[in-house]
């Protein structure tokens, strides 16, 4: 059995690296449940929408600034601009697809005074596709 020499070292060092990963929650701090979702499938013209839940997971109010789309496809109002500790709010976003007939990607970008993550990016995919219309046709010959 090996002994060691100097015990409270072994302890500080114990309590140095797990300080490391323990996440710190003091002040303003935002979380979002779900910052990527897919959509799939829709028709070109369609208006999808989805919630996003943030949240405060610090201990001072956190302030929701401003919530800006990277498209003018779509908008993401916030049903509140200032959480508590503990508080959650939605920012929901609605995206337009007319005029798209691919697989896309756009983002919101929502501005808090979370000193760690002053700016915390929510994304979605869709894939729209265009209606096929069958047109009756006569072949005369």
């Amino acid at each position: 059995m090996r002994k060691y020499k100097n015990p409270i070292m072994i302890i500080g060092l114990v309590l140095l690296i797990s300080s490391v990963f323990a996440e710190d929650t003091s002040g303003p701090r935002i979380s979002v449940d779900e910052p990527n979702f897919n959509f799939g499938f829709a028709p070109e013209g369609a208006f999808m929408v989805h919630e996003y839940v943030l949240r405060n997971i610090g201990d001072e109010p956190l302030e929701i600034k401003r919530v800006r789309t990277t498209c003018g496809c779509a908008s993401a109002p916030v049903k509140k601009n200032l959480l508590q500790p503990d508080e959650e709010t939605v920012v929901t976003l609605m995206f337009n697809s007319t005029r798209y007939f691919h697989k896309t990607s756009k983002a919101a970008i929502i501005s808090t005074n979370d000193p760690t993550r002053p700016s915390e990016k929510v994304t979605f995919i869709a894939v729209s596709y265009t209606h096929l219309r069958a047109h009756e046709t006569s072949l005369h010959l």
